[in-house]
C-alpha cells in the first residue's frame, strides 16, 4: 500500500497536473506521456528521482519500468558505491518487462551524481542519447535515479548551468522535474 501510495504521489508530481489516480500501476504511463507530448517531441524531458537511502527510489524506478507499455525511457542509476548493486536490480525490472520497448541504462557508480560526477552526468546523458540514435528509437522520456546521498537541485542546477554541454541539443535539461520519495 505504501509503495501504490509513493506511485501516485510521483505520478501527480511528474504530470504536473492533476488527473485520474486510478489504482492501476499502468495510470504511470499516461503521465509520463502527458509530460512528455508537452515538451518538445525532439528532446526527452528529465525527471530526477531522489531521496534517501532506503525510500524506494528503485522499486519506483522498477514499477516504472514494469509498465512502460509503449513508451522508450532512457535511464541513468547513480550510486555512490564501486558496484552499483540499484543498476543490477534495474537491469532485472527492465528484462521483466513484456512490452517489449527497449530501456537503455546507463551506470554512475562510485561517486556522486551531484558532486564528484557532475560533470559525467551530462556525459552519461549524452551516452544515453547515442545509445537512442544507434537503436533509431528515441526516448520518450528519461529518469534519473539518484544515490541517496545526492542533492537532486545540485544535479538540477548541473543541468541549469550545462546549457553549453553537447547533450542540450538532445535532451531537455531546462525543463528537469524533481521527484523525492
Amino acid at each position: 500500500m505504501l509503495l501504490r501510495t509513493s506511485l501516485k504521489m510521483f505520478l501527480f508530481v511528474v504530470s504536473s497536473r492533476a488527473f485520474s489516480m486510478g489504482s492501476s500501476m499502468g495510470s504511470m504511463r499516461p503521465a509520463l506521456r502527458s509530460l512528455s507530448s508537452s515538451l518538445s517531441a525532439s528532446k526527452p524531458p528529465i525527471t530526477l528521482l531522489g531521496g534517501f537511502l532506503g525510500s524506494g527510489k528503485t522499486t519506483t524506478l522498477k514499477n516504472i519500468l514494469e509498465n512502460q507499455k509503449g513508451m522508450k525511457i532512457g535511464v541513468v542509476v547513480n550510486d555512490v558505491a564501486e558496484v552499483n548493486i540499484d543498476a543490477a536490480l534495474v537491469k532485472d525490472a527492465r528484462n521483466a518487462d513484456s512490452s517489449g520497448m527497449s530501456v537503455d541504462t546507463v551506470q554512475l557508480s562510485n561517486g556522486c551524481a551531484c558532486c564528484s560526477l557532475s560533470s559525467e552526468l551530462l556525459d552519461s546523458l549524452h551516452t544515453l542519447s547515442d545509445m537512442a540514435e544507434k537503436s533509431g528509437e528515441p526516448y520518450d522520456h528519461v529518469v534519473i535515479e539518484l544515490s541517496g546521498v545526492a542533492d537532486p537541485n545540485a544535479v538540477k542546477s548541473t543541468f541549469e548551468g550545462g546549457t553549453d554541454h553537447p547533450v542540450s541539443k538532445l535532451i531537455d535539461l531546462k525543463s528537469t522535474k524533481v521527484v523525492t520519495l
